[in-house]
């Protein structure tokens, strides 16, 4: 069963079976776990580990241990599942009790090895055993060899790494797990220039008509927001999903890239294959409302995000998503209804950002809006005046806004100068604001001199 199955499988049906196993190790506690219990491991170890519910498996398993310390199936059940939540000590141990061990007893027993980094035991264990392993093949031995070689280049053993990598040449897919190796080694040595083994890996992954196994590999190391790699990102979907259902993050990464490309049907269509599975998430109701953005259907992505935020008043990040389409299209009254509702249930820092977008918001209108200063002063409130930027914008915001017709600051003009005044004092080298000084005792020309200062630094502001 694959780690995460596929998209023909009856999710209904398995959960059923997850359910009723579970009924039955309960009741089997209650007997004190008979030995007939052990005809039901293998079936629980899939099933437990396709719903991501390994730990709870695994308590059933330790306490039919702690009375049978030495039962080979407890022992062998518990060791994937230990290997699969990252418990490698764990594994040793428990391989450590088994007087008989299979090779996929050595293969996670070589592969735990090395997520702690025994390499020298890797090694040996691999030499020692590979007449078995290469008899017997257990799941992805032929990756062992590639760590062993790895592991013997690492521990300055040039020639065990030549010998291993001549096995795994020998391999059916061999050519795809040098190239594999190679792109590893090569990115760990020089981490810098990824992104040309990045497209090295690619290519090969072309001119070998496209294996899976190089797509998998690749996929996770390229970077949705370059333009070149997330094209190839969605390139290697497409391979992906020929062979598995590709995981929870690789689904978003794919999004990501659909987006950066503007394949809005492709984003819509992924976006309904996630909904049809019964993922419920924010994020992909942002991604489907992007999407029907992109393809011209406006009225449809609001309706998508307004009545997402309804039921979900938790989702601050839906709302803000929703207001800056609501800005993007032109519905300024829609952004600034959402915006005033975010505020009651956001934290001091969000709020900062909210009342940047209220004022974007009520400084576009022609006719100025009364809720402009008073958004303006509850702004400036929140800023922390200690904070050169923040303040600085601020300032800058209060200066930009209020310089207009029909807007009165008379009430607020002696206490906005002197924060300018203090602001000037506390940085005077500031990038946002430096104020300029003129004396009405200057001549024409030194008044002249000063005013193209402040014309050099657009930022600045004149004390007259």
């Amino acid at each position: 069963m694959p780690a995460k199955g596929k998209r023909e499988y009856d999710f209904e049906l398995l959960h059923k079976a997850l359910e009723c196993i579970e009924r039955a190790l309960e009741h089997a506690k209650d007997e004190g776990y008979p030995y007939d219990t052990y005809i039901i491991l293998d079936v629980a170890t899939s099933l437990f580990s396709f719903f991501n519910r390994e730990n709870k498996l695994i308590s059933y398993l330790e306490s039919i241990l702690q009375d049978r310390p030495e039962a080979t199936p407890i022992i062998s059940a518990l060791i994937p599942l230990k290997f699969n939540t990252n418990k490698h000590q764990d594994v040793l141990k428990l391989i450590c009790k088994l007087k008989d061990k299979s090779a996929q007893h050595i293969s996670f027993q070589i592969s735990a090895n090395y997520h702690t980094g025994n390499k020298t035991e890797v090694v040996n264990l691999v030499n020692n055993n590979k007449e078995l392993l290469l008899d017997q093949k257990p799941q992805g031995y032929s990756a062992l060899f590639c760590i062993a070689a790895q592991c013997s280049y690492e521990l300055l053993n040039d020639a065990g790494e030549r010998e291993n990598l001549d096995i795994v040449r020998s391999f059916e897919d061999g050519e795809e797990l040098l190239a594999i190796y190679e792109y590893i080694k090569n990115c760990i040595e020089q981490p810098e220039k990824r992104k040309g083994f990045n497209q090295g890996l690619y290519e090969k992954h072309l001119s070998l008509d496209k294996p899976c196994s190089l797509a998998q590999q690749l996929y996770s190391h390229l970077d949705v927001e370059d333009p070149s790699e997330s094209l190839i990102i969605c390139d290697l979907a497409t391979v992906i999903d020929c062979s598995r259902e590709l995981h929870p993050d690789e689904n978003i990464t794919l999004a990501f890239a659909l987006s950066q490309n503007k394949r809005w049907s492709e984003l819509e269509a992924l976006c309904n294959r996630i909904e049809l599975s019964g993922v419920l998430d924010n994020l992909w109701s942002l991604f489907k409302a992007t999407a029907l953005d992109g393809m011209g259907r406006n009225a449809e992505a609001l309706d998508l995000l307004d009545g997402s935020v309804s039921r979900d008043r938790r989702s601050v990040e839906r709302a803000e998503h929703y207001v800056k389409m609501c800005i993007h299209l032109g519905f300024f009254d829609k952004a600034s209804d959402k915006l005033e509702n975010l505020l009651e249930k956001s934290p001091p820092e969000k709020q900062l950002s909210i009342f940047e977008s209220l004022i974007f918001i009520y400084s576009s209108d022609p006719e100025p809006s009364e809720r402009l200063i008073p958004t303006l002063l509850r702004y400036g409130k929140l800023v922390d005046q200690e904070d050169e930027v923040a303040e600085g914008r601020y300032l800058t915001s209060f200066l930009i806004m209020t310089n207009r017709p029909g807007v009165d600051i008379n009430d607020y003009g002696d206490d906005f100068r002197e924060r300018l005044n203090n602001y000037t004092q506390k940085f005077p080298n500031s990038k946002l604001l430096i104020a300029g000084k003129i004396s009405p005792e200057s001549s024409g020309d030194a008044i002249l001199d000063e005013i193209q200062s402040v014309l050099v630094n657009k930022n600045r502001t004149l004390n007259i």
